[in-house]
């Protein structure tokens, strides 16, 4: 699953000398797991080591967990004979029923038919819902990475896809990123809801504002008389920077 291999026919091609064993130079010295020659796929002749139609050689980390996949790859390799650890035998050996000892596979390569039902035998065993084949493990790999918002471009370099929309084809929306939209459309129609409220408050504050004026405008000219004039009330407050208006000159009557 963390090399994206296909079907039947990719997993026969690969040897034991394909995936080394190395620890990092630098950092927390991890163990590491590279796929350091590929032998062909569906869309890849190979027969060498990764050239340039391959960005990098793809990697398994341990984890230090009990699931961690290097442990298992050094299982592996210890319950197979010292005559099978040879770079090119296959990796793929046929495995012993009923072994007496730590040594589970024999001197053979597992046939074509195994590894065309290994994934479905284990899916049986674990009685997983719905229908596995070796392509499950790609899909996954290439889903996993989607849902956890890996860039297409980085899944298309680790599974050697050469066209971004083949990636896209094995992208489904999992219930958490479903999950995620859904909230995301909720806080907006609430944010709407809060800034038609906001409006509501801003109309009424400025109703009750113009009515305060007018009660100002009723009691504090109480009694008394204007001859040719006009009164100006307003709510805003005066700009210190405006000019002064000017005053309109009359005409003395004698």
């Amino acid at each position: 699953m963390h090399f994206g291999w296909r079907a039947r026919d990719e997993h026969r091609r690969v040897r034991l000398g394909d995936l080394q064993l190395r620890t990092e130079e630098g950092g927390e010295h991890r163990e590491y797991v590279v796929w350091h020659t590929e032998r062909g796929s569906k869309t890849r002749t190979g027969g060498k080591e990764f050239g340039p139609e391959r960005y990098f050689n793809p990697r398994i980390y341990a984890t230090d967990s009990e699931r961690c996949p290097v442990k298992f790859f050094k299982s592996y390799l210890a319950r197979r004979r010292l005559e099978m650890q040879k770079p090119d035998d296959p990796f793929y050996l046929a495995v012993m029923k009923n072994p007496k000892t730590q040594i589970w596979f024999k001197r053979q390569p597992l046939g074509i038919h195994s590894l065309g039902s290994f994934m479905k035998n284990m899916a049986s065993a674990a009685n997983l819902p719905e229908k596995r084949t070796n392509h499950s493990a790609r899909r996954t790999m290439i889903t996993t990475l989607r849902h956890e918002n890996v860039n297409p471009l980085d899944i298309s370099q680790l599974s050697g896809h050469k066209n971004l929309k083949s990636v896209d084809s094995y992208s489904t929306v999992s219930e958490e990123q479903q999950k995620k939209m859904s909230f995301m459309i909720s806080k907006r129609s609430s944010g709407r809801e809060a800034m038609k409220s906001l409006c509501n408050v801003s109309e009424s504050k400025r109703c009750s504002t113009t009515s305060s004026a007018s009660q100002i405008a009723s009691t504090s000219f109480a009694g008394a008389v204007f001859n040719n004039c006009s009164i100006v009330l307003s709510s805003k407050s005066p700009d210190p920077i405006a000019k002064p208006p000017l005053l309109k000159r009359f005409r003395r009557v004698i």
